[in-house]
């Protein structure tokens, strides 16, 4: 009978060496250079008044082995450089106005990228102006039929030289703009910080379309100092016309014979029906627009009577089209009449449209594909017309 084989601590102790051995082998190496690389210069480096945010923007490539970059800025051309920040990875910072960065002045930069010990050359110098951001207009609206309403937001809370904001208006966007309100900085605590959102109502307003953009100012030794204006808003004050019977026709007319074409298909994409819907009435002229704002205030009361003729008519179904032509006895599915002409009244609340006559044509059910028959209203005469409509175009 064999002896069991018993393993002990001696036994293990070369295996273990073995498997720690294997193991440092395997192990990935570690390029030990890489840490301490030395980064490479930094390029596409631009420094630019930063009017979106005030102060002054920085940008950058970004540098391979960088693990920070160092900036260096001076106050003047001649002046001494100094290292004013450190930022890691990301290449670029934004300098706002304050202590250190005054308003309206020239500032010299240059950056560098840092990889441990090892510094890479620096940029090229570039310089740029501390500026004022521009402020905003905010939720521009009608108010009321003649007056404009909109919130004017400086985009500053605390900047002590900041003194207030100048709102300018235009009736077309690259007119010329008149100053109308300035809004002057109000502190409301003891902080010294102030109001920084304003509400304001221009009122009055002639029928028209204004434009309005902002600015902000700031005082320097007595001496205003302006940021860019903000991006141009504009809103409509609509025109508010009463309709009667000595001016309708200028603002309506007898419309020509709408058509609107539509194709069946079955599930296999096979055509199966074609069909065009037709129909004519009372319309405001095309150079005319309904505000929608005052959808529910723009109504007309219409009373009128109309003729309509029983015409022939071509049919072009490429385009979905119906020309009318000459005009027709009317036939039925038992005679023929010699009646070819019908007037009808009407009394209806309108806005923009009043449909008078209105069919449907289906390409199945004509004996010829290209010509059909029907009522096509051809004259209106008005009896009586009373209201008012809002126009956002005239």
């Amino acid at each position: 009978m064999k002896k069991q084989r018993i393993f002990t601590k001696k036994h293990f102790a070369p295996l273990l060496i073995l498997v720690a051995a294997f193991l440092l082998l395997a192990a990935p190496k570690v390029n030990a250079s890489a840490a301490s690389k030395k980064p490479g210069a930094v390029t596409g480096f631009t420094a630019k008044s930063d009017h979106d945010y005030g102060g002054i923007k920085l940008k950058w490539k970004k540098v391979r082995h960088a693990k920070y970059y160092e900036i260096y800025w001076k106050k003047s051309k001649k002046g001494k450089f100094e290292r004013y920040w450190d930022i890691t990875y990301t290449p670029g910072y934004g300098f706002e106005i304050g202590s250190d960065f005054q308003l309206g002045k020239t500032y010299y930069f240059k950056v560098r990228a840092v990889n441990g010990k090892k510094k890479g050359k620096f940029s090229p110098v570039k310089s740029a102006k501390a500026v004022l951001r521009k402020p905003d207009i905010r939720d521009l609206s009608l108010k009321s039929e003649n007056s404009i309403s909109m919130g004017i937001d400086l985009n500053y809370s605390s900047y002590p030289n900041l003194k207030g904001a100048e709102l300018y208006r235009a009736t077309s966007k690259n007119g010329k703009y008149t100053k109308v309100k300035t809004f002057k900085k109000k502190v409301y605590n003891h902080y010294g910080d102030y109001n920084s959102y304003y509400h304001y109502t221009n009122t009055k307003l002639s029928p028209g379309e204004y434009f309005y953009k902002v600015r902000n100012y700031a005082k320097i030794k007595g001496k205003k100092v302006y940021s860019k204006f903000s991006s141009v808003e504009s809103i409509i004050v609509p025109k508010k016309v009463e309709i009667t019977m000595d001016n309708w026709m200028q603002y309506y007319e007898l419309s020509p014979l709408d058509c609107e074409l539509d194709v069946n298909k079955n599930s296999f994409g096979e055509v199966t029906d074609s069909y065009i819907d037709y129909w004519k009435g009372l319309q405001l002229k095309s150079n005319y627009h309904l505000d929608d704002r005052y959808d529910e205030d723009s109504s007309v009361a219409v009373e009128l009577e109309y003729t309509e003729n029983r015409r022939e008519c071509a049919i072009d179904w490429n385009t979905g089209k119906i020309i009318p032509g000459a005009i027709v006895p009317y036939h039925d599915d038992y005679e023929e009449k010699d009646i070819y002409t019908e007037t009808h009244t009407t009394m209806k609340t309108i806005a923009s449209s009043l449909t008078l006559s209105s069919g449907t044509v289906h390409k199945n059910s004509l004996e010829e594909p290209s010509k059909t028959t029907a009522w096509i209203v051809d004259d209106i005469n008005m009896k009586r017309i009373k209201g008012t409509i809002y126009l956002d175009k005239w």
